[in-house]
């Protein structure tokens, strides 16, 4: 009888550690934005006439996206600005 106990016991016992392990739910699949890039007015520096060539590069991973492109979320966006 105590034998019969003990296994029941042990049967119990590695059923509660084997539903108390975590499951597995996947891997989260990032969210992903919109990008839109929108003309501004520099305010630190006054362009001459002559300077005509004013933007602003935006790379992920080393890769230029243009407005309208998605990026991942978490992922790191480089801004890069050309003055004339």
């Amino acid at each position: 009888m105590k034998t019969t106990i003990k296994i029941i016991a042990l049967l119990a016992l590695a059923v509660l550690m084997l539903n108390a392990c975590g499951k597995d739910e996947g891997t989260a699949i990032p969210e992903k934005y919109k990008v839109e890039f929108s003309p501004v007015k520099p305010s630190l520096y006054k362009p001459s006439p002559k300077d005509n060539k004013f933007f602003v590069i935006a790379k992920v991973n080393d890769k230029e996206i243009e407005s309208g492109d998605e990026v991942e979320e978490g992922k790191e966006v480089v801004f890069t600005v050309h003055i004339g």
